[in-house]
């Protein structure tokens, strides 16, 4: 049963990693390219942050 709980916060963590590169991937495509480079990086350090937590 907790092996069943940490699968479906595993599933849950991987859906909202989804949506917030589909968020970030909405954002760059609504920005020219120069300012895209410096908000990808900023987005990528925020991701791996956000995934260790």
């Amino acid at each position: 049963m907790a092996c069943l709980k940490f699968r479906t916060n595993q599933h849950l963590a991987v859906v909202k990693v989804f949506s917030l590169l589909l968020t970030v991937l909405s954002y760059i495509l609504s920005f020219s390219f120069m300012e895209n480079a410096v908000l990808v990086m900023k987005c990528y350090e925020f991701a791996q942050i956000a995934i260790f937590l």
